[in-house]
Formats: C-alpha cells, sequence, structure tokens
C-alpha cells in the first residue's frame, strides 16, 4: 500500500494521495486530524531524486563522508516510520560514521509528532555539542 501510494505521488501528484492511507504511512494515525488536511493541503509533488532514488539510479556526489570537512549529520528516524526501513536509517548511519538516533514511537513525519519541540531541542543541543567538540 505505501508503495502504491508513492507511486501515485510520484506519477500524478502528491495531491491524489489518499489522506487516509498518507496519515496512516506518514503520521501513523488511523484518523485524518486537522493537521494532516493542512500538512496534505501545503505538499508539493515530490523531488526527482526521490523517484531516482527508488529506481537504484545512482546520485553524483561524494561516495564518502569526511568528518572534517563536511558539517557534522545526525541520523535520527522513528521506530514507527512506515515509509523508512529500520536497515535503511542504519546504512545511512553507518555511512556517515554514526549510529541511528531513534524516536520511540516516532513516525515518518518526526516534525509533526507531539514530541517534536523536545526532538528539535535535543536535535539543537547534540548539534551545540557536537560542534564545541569539533568532532562528529
Amino acid at each position: 500500500m505505501a508503495y502504491q501510494q508513492l507511486w501515485v505521488a510520484l506519477t500524478v501528484g502528491v495531491k491524489q494521495v489518499s489522506e487516509r492511507i498518507g496519515a496512516r504511512l506518514l503520521f501513523s494515525a488511523s484518523e485524518v486530524s486537522d493537521t494532516i488536511r493542512e500538512f496534505f493541503a501545503t505538499c508539493t509533488d515530490e523531488s526527482p531524486w526521490l523517484a531516482a532514488d527508488l529506481q537504484g539510479i545512482p546520485r553524483i556526489g561524494p561516495a564518502t563522508y569526511d568528518a572534517l570537512s563536511h558539517p557534522p549529520v545526525l541520523v535520527v528516524s522513528g521506530t514507527e516510520d512506515r515509509l523508512i526501513r529500520p536497515t535503511d536509517a542504519a546504512d545511512v548511519g553507518r555511512f556517515y560514521g554514526r549510529g541511528v538516533e531513534w524516536v520511540q514511537g516516532g513516525s515518518h513525519m518526526l516534525m509533526y509528532d507531539a514530541e517534536a519541540p523536545l526532538l528539535a531541542d535535543w536535535i539543537a543541543q547534540e548539534l551545540k555539542r557536537v560542534l564545541a567538540l569539533g568532532t562528529v
């Protein structure tokens, strides 16, 4: 169901995605709330990079991450993310030489979850700490 709706978003546009299915996939919600309706009303179509990624087309860019010359990166994922597999999140964490910071009960749309302000504060503090140390 997730990939069928993703296909809809990529081929005919995000406005054609079922809000009900989107609520379950993106927000881990069983009902469509006003917040979810507002989110979908402001959505634009997906990036062409996503379509390329899903087809396995490699991007042009660095093959490795150098913590000394690149900005620090935090890899954060929700345990209830229904679109990104935990193994894929872990692969991203390994690429950046970090683990994944798992948000218990977090959805794909972490910034809309009830704990979003706490998560944003934690991310800001972690980046501050990492920048002060000069390490990733």
